[in-house]
């Protein structure tokens, strides 16, 4: 009995990592231009326990009625599971994600725009260390910079719809500028690369509230 139960156990865990693997934002170093925001009590990485408890409870339930065991204790044991191994992923997420905004900001600056890349600090559950994550990415522009899009520009419009592409959940995209035609040009430079199908998509464009012209990227939850 006691055997069967841990097999139980060990089945329900490989069930959840392979559930962890394909939820959602278990796969949003600082750079000299990151600012740091107030620090958060690890949301992110708490929600990604969560889920994986939820998706342990459910694999530990199916093993359960495979064995002929009570659902109702293989449900907790698959829960444990899953909730230590969403929070260890949860931090690779951060930092994973973290690189990837960088390696954006980098592509942008080299094409002459101006990005700014703003962090928050995140409690990582299995290490109980503080640990940076992204906030949002700015994006300024002239207008001229989208009259005729140069190579470089269409490189950074390259790396953001990678990074838009590969996102396990939705990033946002707020597009901003009085311009109407002027700040619809980022937005469709990136419908063209289809990645604005996998995001949330925030238009400004024509609004005069929000008169600087730029791209604003940002994990969700929305900053």
């Amino acid at each position: 009995m006691f055997r069967n139960t841990l097999f139980a156990i060990a089945l329900s865990s490989a069930l959840v990592l392979s559930g962890c693997a394909s939820m959602p934002g278990m796969g949003p170093s600082p750079s000299s231009s990151s600012t740091t925001s107030q620090p958060s009590q690890g949301k992110d990485v708490a929600t990604g326990a969560v889920a994986g408890a939820g998706i342990g409870c459910a694999a530990g339930a199916v093993i359960g009625a495979l064995f002929h065991h009570n659902a109702g204790t293989l449900c907790a044991a698959g829960a444990v599971a899953g909730g230590v191994s969403g929070a260890v992923i949860g931090e690779e997420v951060y930092k994973k994600q973290l690189a990837q905004y960088q390696a954006l900001q980098a592509q942008a600056q080299a094409a002459g725009l101006k990005a700014q890349l703003e962090t928050k600090q995140v409690t990582a559950s299995d290490t109980k260390q503080p640990t940076a994550a992204v906030s949002r990415l700015v994006i300024n522009y002239d207008p001229a910079d989208m009259q005729r899009v140069g190579p470089k520009t269409r490189a950074t419009f390259d790396k953001l719809a990678e990074i838009l592409k590969q996102a396990k959940e939705k990033q946002t995209v707020e597009f901003d500028g009085t311009n109407l035609h002027t700040c619809e040009v980022p937005m469709d430079q990136l419908a063209q690369r289809h990645a604005l199908d996998n995001a949330n998509v925030v238009d400004h464009c024509g609004s005069t509230t929000y008169a600087p012209y730029a791209i604003v990227v940002s994990p969700n939850p929305i900053h």
